[in-house]
């Protein structure tokens, strides 16, 4: 972890933190992925660990239980006014859970995301589809990623600055 926050081979957020690295490869190591793919693919957002979009289907798809993906792409996502992911999972007895999520351009907009800088105004059709890909993963793979969420929906949630005063 030393040599690698040393590297320029890492993202910045890690450089010169061997610590983050540290636990960036070892929340990697539950997932799947190799110490390389984790740092290039592990974001600290908010103190926590998520997994950038393109990646985390890629870790879900890794799991031996996975049993297939069916969603819309981000064009389809646009056009429509929602983004759409089914994901089925083998249980233990063979059969297959399934679980579908959609995200609506009206919903992105209560949530205030819609719009908003970066990914949310240059490529919102992907963004609908990511998110119903963050929501379907999480809710059929929980036990599986180990609470890691999608990168791009943890740079969406608001942070408040808490204090906690005990009185000695």
């Amino acid at each position: 972890a030393s040599a690698l926050a040393k590297s320029s081979m890492v993202p910045v957020c890690y450089r010169n933190k061997p610590e983050d690295v540290f636990a960036a490869m070892e929340m990697g190591s539950r997932l799947g992925m190799s110490a390389m793919q984790s740092l290039q693919n592990i974001a600290p957002i908010n103190g926590k660990p998520s997994v950038y979009g393109d990646d985390f289907l890629g870790v879900i798809r890794a799991f031996p239980d996975f049993a297939g993906l069916d969603e819309d792409n981000a064009e389809k996502a646009l056009a429509q006014g929602f983004g759409r992911c089914k994901m089925r999972r083998r249980s233990r007895d063979g059969s297959i859970e399934e679980v579908e999520q959609r995200v609506t351009v009206d919903a992105a907009k209560k949530a205030g995301w819609w719009g908003k800088a970066g990914p949310w105004t240059t490529t919102p059709g992907r963004m609908l589809q990511w998110r119903a890909r963050a929501w379907a993963g999480r809710d059929l793979f929980a036990d599986r990623l180990c609470g890691i969420g999608m990168a791009e929906e943890a740079m969406d949630c608001v942070v408040e600055a808490t204090a906690t005063v005990v009185d000695m």
